[in-house]
């Protein structure tokens, strides 16, 4: 049975209203089985030319494109990814105009109405966090979030034009009672509330706790009420309605799954850093975790309804660990008790992991350039590089981190360290962006040793009892008391450390001058949007210029 016949509704069994929404619904359907399979075989095809036939993949990077001046919101897509977009939109607008019967308001309205419910089913697919897509394509929740977004604002728009529409028949037909008083037009208004609830999500980088918030309580809003509009038709919204919820639910009953499993005798660390950092340290490592990727972090202790993402540093068999700069909320919170009992035991757990490493086999040279604690990600693949070889790894790395303050650069040290002993080719170069410049003497003292307490200066909350803060310090091992170790002091010689701001291009075009249009370069990049909206930048330029094939692999959070 297809689309137009149960669409048909009992009183009016062969309504050409129907019958042409139905073949509209089809050939969405269709649409994005096509789209899913032309992407699965993109994918495939481009894997092989990239593994055995380099030069097929130097014809199109010939090709010259303009620069465009994207919004910042964009920039971090690419262009394959706008070029979707932009063909996704323009199918809803064909399957908007044909086939239909009239164009009279409330033969529009009942059409974008339909495609408005279609969209939220696939908004909901895009959305999930264990999303089957990973399985034909190389892609996570993350990178399918533009796209969650994208059709999330489209069925925003498609919502809001049938209602206007169908208020405008009622008017000039004048029946404006029906607005309100016929059979599910009260609950149509509250489903549209509630997905105007979900459009808050574009506050999400204020704050996160509110997104979230707002977009489960907008979601199960529009889901009920969604249902409960066309009840007459109860062999097709209704359903879309319930699987939709179904979808939605059982992704957080996975997650839910994960988390508990995760929970048996399992236990986070907090340790204080220098300048409002926290590292947590679980006494068991997160299954199928790799550094580079994220998860999300539950302590009870701190917040016990939510769970928060974060990029993971280490994973083995000695526990998973994170590092995080706090904020507030959570990050505060967590950073608050670290300083009030540091080294302290809490029961925790996570779900994960997500995200997607690059292959690092397919390039010659990686450039890594980080802001802050964006460094998280970056030497996360530091840790997955010699994880996954027994030998010093050989090829090139360029890693370009920029800091505010010396104290930020001990979050890190035993990273460093591995950074610098670990392979046989590695440029480091270090900014401090926000500490002016001392005389040579004090510089080199103060960045070659890390202070004795663990606690900010600015900090009230310190511990005072030394004996206690000696024994911490002991079995911390490689976390804070590293920072002043020998190793450091001798290693750190080989970095290129200066006070100033840090020039992206001039570091991206020094690292990939003197290399040829045969070489594949990797630039992953972590940190505020302005850094890797200049990376992006820097990247494209020096591609013109020089040749080399360049990709970019970014760590964002767009919720």
């Amino acid at each position: 049975m297809d689309l137009v016949s149960i669409m048909a509704d009992n009183r009016k069994p062969h309504s050409p209203k129907q019958i042409a929404n139905g073949k509209a619904l089809e050939k969405y359907f269709s649409f994005l089985w096509h789209a899913i399979l032309i992407l699965a075989i993109g994918h495939f095809l481009h894997y092989v030319v990239v593994k055995y036939k380099r030069s097929w993949e130097r014809l199109y990077r010939k090709i010259p494109y303009p620069r465009l001046n994207l919004p910042s919101c964009l920039k971090d897509q690419g262009l394959p990814f706008i070029l979707l977009a932009s063909i996704f939109l323009i199918a809803n607008l064909f399957l908007f105009l044909t086939p239909m019967v009239s164009y009279r308001p409330n033969y529009c309205a009942s059409r974008l109405g339909w495609l408005a419910a279609m969209n939220m089913l696939l908004c909901v697919f895009l959305s999930l966090k264990n999303t089957p897509l990973r399985f034909i394509l190389p892609t996570s929740y993350q990178r399918l979030n533009f796209f969650h977004r994208v059709v999330g604002y489209t069925a925003l728009a498609q919502t809001l034009l049938h209602g206007i529409l169908y208020t405008a028949h009622f008017g000039i037909t004048k029946r404006w009672f029906k607005v309100i008083q016929a059979g599910g037009n009260r609950e149509g208004l509250f489903a549209g509330a509630g997905l105007l609830i979900l459009a808050f999500g574009v506050f999400a980088q204020v704050r996160y706790t509110t997104f979230y918030a707002t977009h489960v309580l907008g979601f199960i809003v529009m889901a009920i009420f969604m249902g409960l509009h066309r009840p007459a038709w109860e062999k097709v919204l209704p359903y879309f309605a319930a699987l939709m919820a179904s979808i939605w639910v059982l992704d957080r009953v996975l997650r839910l799954l994960r988390l508990a499993f995760n929970l048996i005798n399992n236990e986070a660390r907090l340790y204080p850093l220098e300048g409002g950092g926290v590292r947590l340290v679980f006494n068991k490592p997160l299954p199928r975790g790799s550094p580079g990727m994220h998860c999300f972090v539950w302590i009870p202790g701190v917040r016990c309804y939510k769970s928060y993402p974060f990029t993971i540093t280490a994973n083995s068999d000695s526990g998973l660990e994170l590092v995080l700069r706090s904020y507030e909320g959570f990050t505060k919170e967590a950073h608050d008790l670290a300083l009030e009992t540091p080294g302290r035991a809490m029961r925790a757990s996570a779900h994960g992991p997500y995200g997607n490493l690059p292959n690092f086999d397919t390039y010659d040279k990686v450039v890594m350039i980080a802001g802050g604690s964006g460094a998280s990600f970056t030497f996360g693949l530091v840790n997955f590089l010699l994880a996954s070889t027994s030998e010093h790894p050989t090829m090139p790395i360029t890693f370009v981190w920029a800091v505010r303050t010396q104290d930020d650069v001990s979050w890190y040290i035993p990273e460093l360290l591995s950074l610098v002993k670990g392979f046989k080719s590695v440029t480091l170069i270090i900014r401090v962006t926000r500490e002016p410049l001392k005389n040579s003497d004090s510089q080199s003292e103060e960045f070659e040793q890390a202070p004795s307490d663990l606690c900010s200066a600015k900090t009230t909350a310190c511990v005072e009892t030394t004996p206690l803060l000696e024994d911490f310090t002991r079995k911390a091992a490689h976390h804070l008391q590293s920072a002043a170790n020998l190793e450091w002091e001798a290693a750190k010689g080989e970095a290129d450390l200066k006070f100033e701001k840090l020039q992206v291009d001039q570091a991206i075009w020094e690292s990939i001058q003197f290399l040829d249009e045969t070489t594949r370069v990797l630039i992953a990049t972590c940190g505020p949007r302005s850094l890797t909206n200049a990376v992006r930048n820097a990247a494209h330029d020096c591609s013109r210029h020089f040749r080399p094939t360049i990709d970019i692999c970014s760590e964002n959070y767009d919720w």
